[in-house]
């Protein structure tokens, strides 16, 4: 999974975005299209919702390449435009209905057991986390912020983000079909059934 930061960028490519250069626009496309269209969806779970947050980062790193200051800062300010398009999609109604969004808080975490398999399916078990412990997760493990470059960036405290990490691990840590159960459950209880 590559992240955004792992991302070489050229500073002339500020520039060359600033004068809508097509050329430069194509290497800025083509070298960071994976990282956000990854991340996009590892966040929020579905191909086509990461492939239109995908489309809309790169519409804003097109449209408002002249608000960027400092050249070099060029791929902490598209993972940041991934990352707001991602909270924008994740806050909003539909979303969370058509994704049964749960609270993090809800979660059953007690006593743990480490899993008996020997090979576990790493991404089916992120995609079963909720959005928000997602996207954290996959800031701080993925693309390598800080707890606390995490919870500013969550609009949130240092403490949430090592908690929600914390719950992540726990929950790794259980047996995958003992999180799917849960998973399942929530699903029914917040479908009403």
């Amino acid at each position: 999974m590559p992240g955004i930061r792992n991302v070489s960028a050229d500073p002339a490519w500020v520039e060359g975005l600033k004068c809508r250069d097509p050329d430069i626009q194509a290497q800025v496309y083509r070298a960071y299209n994976k990282p956000v269209y990854a991340m996009a969806l590892q966040v929020l779970g579905h191909k086509e919702t990461a492939e239109d947050v995908t489309s809309e980062v790169f519409i804003d790193v097109l449209t408002k390449a002249e608000s960027i200051r400092d050249p070099n800062a060029l791929t902490g300010w598209i993972q940041r435009i991934t990352i707001n398009r991602c909270r924008m999609l994740m806050r909003s109604t539909a979303y969370k209905q058509a994704n049964n969004v749960v609270d993090i808080t809800e979660l059953d975490l007690a006593d743990p057991k480490p899993t008996q398999a020997l090979e576990i399916d790493i991404e089916q078990l992120f995609a079963q986390l909720p959005s928000a412990m997602r996207m954290v997760v996959w800031l701080f493990c993925v693309e390598g912020l800080s707890h606390e470059e995490v919870g500013a960036w969550m609009g949130r405290t240092t403490s949430y983000s090592k908690s929600v990490v914390h719950r992540a691990k726990l929950l790794f840590a259980k047996n995958p079909q003992t999180l799917s159960k849960k998973h399942a459950v929530m699903q029914k209880n917040a479908n009403g059934r």
